[in-house]
């Protein structure tokens, strides 16, 4: 049988609309599955659950549910083969169950029988598609005393795998300070809503700034997060107050049962961040160790929160000294909370979790401060009562200030005005140098903190919320003098009763850190040293813009020396290079109780790109003996400049200028000669880029490349995101100049040979 061209073409034409339907119909059947979970399953850990090949993380390449989902032309005829569309029909009839597990590069799904579901642990998410009902998997109904006020038994402690999470960073909390604790504003004998609403203002509005709180602070599960609702509502205009919130707990039925599956930390923090209205919950803390999930796992549930943004902090609740350690290995731990009351010596014994967080510098939360639900009708310690009477206030008043007085951020729950006023009153009777004489036996809190770091490396960020807590802050620049003068002023103060101290000095060496270590050692506190991991050049482009915002523009060399007298952080390149030259990493070797590393971090001054061009040999030449123009009839544009040029002008892109013309400080070059060879440079290009030439040839000037002045100069004054940004240039400094700004860099003849190829995406 032969078929006409005519024919031919018919039968091509209905092969094609075939499929066409059937890719169409595959598609939706796939998304089906895919939108089964939130946030959706990714082509490649379909694939992966399928059986099937795909890229190994971090590698690119099309899986196959890629293929079959591409709506290409190419890849029309890329569908399941029989074996596969099998699998996808059994899961869409629900014949195969779906579990999925929280991971790293892609999580990992799982099709499985009901026999396999006995298998699976606590962190596996488990869907039906077909409407099938899922096997129990095991019984959680295990009760937990949330009034119990003890320290929690160490659960066992398993293996960490891998090393600690670099998540992002977030600077500290103000911490110690008042908790207004809001778990009784919404369980079992709450007061009114509007009596609640309330409450919350008048604490907002007297200055209380952080709020406790918890996904089950409610009656039951069907209630979850009324507390959130009642902060959000309370708080909406308040943007400086900060909530404090848990996961990690259900209600069933009224009860408080661990519940630490991944799934459920994720699902109930996101629900959180929603009904509080927040972009990033300030702190979530994990209310309690689930003993049958793995602790590793529900500590990853958290991190992920944090690095996609859900959440800033990670705070841990009822954990022990061994937990915490097991804790800290895994994930930076922000905050510990802890039963500490008058009733509570053992809170603060040596070998407890609050002794162990403070030697990592962590702060600690004090809940139940006044004794709990059990103790609210016993009186408080002799010696408390004895001070109150003294002092003409409330005992309550005094527990809470002496929780304050040493140190530590008392959660103070309260359901009347009268008594929230009470508590917060403690915050002026914390001064008060008798009550830390009150139960000696009681281990004290304290520490004595070093941010250190090259100049311009961003300490005060760290310092400054714990200045605001009260700190003793101890800075040269401030302060004046020497190190020696800092220690010696930081020994008095310790021996004269200050219990946290912070020094931000850049601390390069051992015998530097050696004097404070020796102050702090001889008082018994622990001392939390914090390496801001800066380099070199992001040292040099914050001094360049705290310049920018300070002075207005980059200082001259001159101008610089004079402006240092009255401000230390106006300082020469030269001073961050000595820095780095005699840096000695900090070691717990010195007497150093816990060394931390802080990551370095910078917001883009905004979201444009641009291209950055040098001239003499990227754009110009001279016709002179120089290498550059000293008068505008030298000056002669190289080949493919101008129509290059032009073309990114009408493209829209942003274009800036960078010269060093090193013949002005010289005195062969006039600064008003120079700028009229730039003017004429344009005038042949046809284009004018933002231009910024330096004058010197002092290796002491920000503006001169390789140093990055004129770089920040133009990313401060167009709000620049300079690592979408391209550098084009002919030299070594011009390559060293794009370095130490993060930008790309392109050779000035290749790109004008094809400059598509080198524009930033």
């Amino acid at each position: 049988m032969a078929l006409t061209p005519s024919a031919q073409a018919l039968a091509h034409a209905a092969a094609q609309q075939a499929l066409q339907k059937a890719k169409t119909a595959w598609i939706e059947k796939i998304q089906r599955i895919q939108n089964a979970f939130s946030p959706p399953l990714r082509n490649s850990e379909l694939s992966a659950g399928l059986g099937l090949d795909v890229p190994p993380p971090g590698m690119t390449g099309a899986s196959p549910v890629g293929r079959w989902v591409s709506v290409s032309p190419r890849l029309l005829r890329a569908l399941p083969d029989p074996g596969e569309a099998a699998l996808l029909e059994q899961i869409l009839a629900g014949e195969l169950h779906l579990a999925l597990r929280p991971g790293g590069h892609r999580r990992e799904l799982l099709l499985c029988t009901n026999q396999d579901l006995a298998r699976l642990g606590p962190a596996w998410q488990l869907l039906n598609l077909g409407g099938k009902t899922l096997p129990e998997r095991g019984d959680w109904e295990q009760g937990w005393d949330l009034f119990g006020g003890a320290e929690p038994e160490a659960a066992p402690i398993t293996a960490v795998a891998g090393p600690s999470k670099e998540l992002p960073f977030a600077p500290p909390l103000p911490l110690p300070g008042f908790i207004l604790g809001c778990m009784r504003l919404s369980t079992q004998g709450a007061p009114g809503e509007d009596q609640a609403v309330a409450l919350i203002q008048a604490a907002a509005q007297a200055g209380v700034a952080l709020f406790d709180s918890a996904d089950v602070y409610a009656t039951d599960e069907d209630t979850l997060h009324h507390n959130h609702r009642l902060l959000a509502r309370a708080l909406e205009d308040f943007p400086q107050a900060q909530v404090l919130t848990k996961v990690g707990l259900a209600r069933p039925k009224g009860r408080w049962v661990p519940n630490g599956r991944p799934e459920r930390l994720m699902t109930e923090a996101r629900r959180a961040q929603e009904t509080l209205e927040v972009e990033r919950i300030a702190l979530l803390q994990l209310h309690v160790v689930d003993r049958r999930v793995p602790f590793e796992e529900s500590l990853d549930a958290l991190a992920m929160l944090v690095d996609e943004g859900t959440v800033a902090r990670i705070g841990l609740c009822n954990v022990s000294a061994e937990q915490l350690a097991q804790a800290c290995a895994r994930i930076p731990v922000a905050s510990v909370q802890v039963p500490w009351s008058p009733f509570e010596p053992k809170s603060g014994r040596s070998g407890g979790v609050a002794q162990a967080a403070f030697e990592r510098g962590i702060p600690v939360l004090a809940h139940s401060p006044l004794g709990g639900h059990k103790r609210r009708t016993k009186a408080l310690p002799a010696p408390f009562l004895a001070l109150a009477k003294q002092l003409s206030v409330s005992p309550q008043r005094v527990a809470v200030a002496w929780m304050l007085a040493l140190g530590h951020s008392p959660i103070v729950g309260a359901t009347r005005l009268e008594s929230l006023q009470d508590s917060m009153a403690a915050r002026e009777l914390s001064q008060d140098p008798r009550l830390l004489k009150l139960l000696p036996d009681q281990q004290r809190g304290g520490q004595v903190r070093i941010v250190m770091g090259p100049p311009a490396s961003g300490k005060t960020q760290h310092v400054a919320p714990l200045e605001a807590a009260g700190w003793g802050r101890f800075n040269r620049d401030t302060l004046g003098g020497t190190l020696k003068g800092v220690d010696k002023k930081l020994k008095e103060a310790l021996e004269g009763g200050l219990r946290y101290a912070v020094l931000d000095n850049t601390y390069p060496s051992v015998a530097s850190r050696a004097g404070l270590i020796a102050a702090a050692k001889a008082q018994g506190l622990p001392v939390l040293c914090q390496w801001i991991q800066c380099s070199e050049p992001n040292a040099q482009i914050n001094a360049c813009q705290r310049m920018m915002e300070r002075q207005g523009r980059i200082l001259s060399p001159v101008e610089v020396k004079e402006a240092s007298k009255s401000d230390p952080n106006m300082l020469p390149p030269a001073a961050i290079a000595n820095w780095f030259r005699n840096f000695k990493e900090p070691s717990t070797d010195e007497g150093i109780t816990v060394l931390q590393k802080l990551p370095f971090s910078r917001r883009p001054a905004g979201l444009q790109g641009a291209l950055f061009f040098d001239y003499d040999g990227t754009l110009r030449r001279s016709t002179g003996r120089a290498p550059f123009p000293f008068y505008p009839n030298q000056v002669q544009i190289m080949k493919g400049r101008k129509k290059v040029m032009r073309s990114l002008k009408d493209a829209g892109w942003l274009l800036l200028g960078v010269s060093n013309q090193g013949a002005i400080e010289q005195g062969s070059l006039k600064p008003e000669r120079a700028q009229e060879c730039f003017d004429e440079t344009h005038e042949q290009l046809g284009v004018t880029p933002d231009l910024l030439f330096s004058a010197w040839v002092d290796r002491q000037a920000w503006d001169r490349k390789p140093n990055p002045g004129m770089g920040v100069a133009h990313m401060v004054k167009h709000g620049l995101d300079l690592s979408i940004c391209l550098m084009v240039g002919d030299r070594d400094s011009d390559r060293q100049f794009a370095e130490n700004l993060g930008m790309a860099y392109a050779d000035a003849e290749d790109f004008f040979a094809d400059y598509k190829a080198h524009l930033p995406g």
